[in-house]
């Protein structure tokens, strides 16, 4: 079967950008500047927008996390997450984002993807979250 959207290439990249997160989880300085980049692109796209509420929630909780107001996530779940903000970041994924419409699919699906990943650790956040 043809790999139509670079899937491979999709998970392949996550994978090493998830890894590159690993170093940077204890980083809160660098991993600000991640999240502030990532809330620019939020701004600037309205794709990203609409479906910006799951990923504002997984911004809330690395915010949360490495601020200390949060302090029940574990190291692997945030490094899911800031891979996978990385991979937004990145403009030439397996997607290009200038791709009109299309571009950003990819990077919906990373975040789907770590979203899922996080399950557990998310859900124990939103109940959190609700709770103050």
């Amino acid at each position: 079967m043809t790999n139509i959207v670079g899937m491979n290439d999709l998970n392949k990249q996550y994978a090493e950008l998830k890894e590159e997160a690993r170093g940077l989880v204890k980083d809160t300085e660098k991993v600000s500047e991640i999240v502030e980049r990532v809330n620019a692109i939020l701004d600037q796209n309205e794709v990203l927008r609409e479906a910006s509420e799951d990923i504002s929630g997984l911004v809330s909780f690395v915010t949360d996390s490495l601020s200390g107001d949060y302090t029940w996530a574990s190291e692997e779940s945030l490094a899911s997450v800031i891979g996978a903000f990385l991979y937004l970041i990145k403009s030439d994924d397996a997607i290009n984002d200038n791709s009109p419409v299309i571009g950003y699919i990819d990077d919906l699906r990373v975040f789907t993807i770590a979203r899922e990943s996080i399950k557990k650790d998310m859900d124990a956040y939103t109940g959190w979250n609700a709770e103050r």
